[in-house]
């Protein structure tokens, strides 16, 4: 399987970003670290993931790493993307989950308002 390029992921994310801002495009919490995209075509999971690195002295750290994947309606992954595995993603991942994590946040202050409002 050919490399990722990065760049190209990059255009596909920052679009992503575009239609999730424009409320194109809508995920679901699945929970605190977890969000999913469902379409008829398949669906996207996107995670955060924390692991605990060795940092100069010896004491550790605390890094969030993120976990993209595109499956199919058969629960197959068709592209994975790590960014402890890859790190130039971690900077487009962390700026897609914090997108998602607003528009999610900003989807649950609207339903409440709804309730306050009626």
């Amino acid at each position: 399987m050919p490399a990722l390029d990065v760049e190209t992921l990059n255009g596909v994310i920052d679009s992503m970003i575009k239609k999730i801002n424009s409320g194109q495009m809508s995920w679901d919490r699945i929970n605190t670290a977890t969000f999913i995209h469902r379409s008829e075509n398949g669906h996207i999971i996107l995670q955060i993931v924390p692991v605990m690195t060795r940092v100069a002295g010896g004491a550790t750290a605390r890094v969030n790493n993120y976990l993209f994947q595109a499956k199919d309606n058969g629960g197959e992954t068709q592209l994975q993307v790590n960014s402890g595995e890859l790190p130039s993603a971690k900077p487009v991942l962390e700026k897609l989950f914090d997108a998602i994590n607003s528009g999610v946040t900003k989807k649950g202050l609207d339903f409440l308002k709804s309730i306050i409002d009626n």
